[in-house]
């Protein structure tokens, strides 16, 4: 599909413009109200562990995973990759 097709079509694109609270007042924009009700159905569900996906510089393994996980982690690193082909930008091993 061409980008003329896209824009002349009733359909959304990805060259579609971002609704706003005034053109849809019937559904307004609650993303601060709607996180808070999702966060506390969660409850205890929630835990304060970062996923492994999303460390940042300065954060560690270690952050992610418990001591029994990273042990097992390390155990399977050391059996499948022992010479260190397959890396990340947070390893496991340190």
């Amino acid at each position: 599909m061409s980008y003329d097709l896209c824009v002349a079509s009733s359909q959304p694109s990805a060259f579609s413009p971002v609704p706003t609270v005034e053109q849809y007042p019937e559904h307004p924009i609650r993303t601060g109200s709607q996180l808070e009700r999702i966060i506390a159905d969660l409850g205890a569900r929630i835990g304060s562990r970062k996923p492994f996906t999303v460390l940042s510089a300065g954060d560690s393994a270690t952050e992610v995973f418990d001591t029994g996980t990273l042990d097992r982690l390390r155990k399977l690193e050391h059996a499948r990759d022992p010479h260190g082909m397959f890396r990340s930008n947070f390893p496991i091993l340190h």
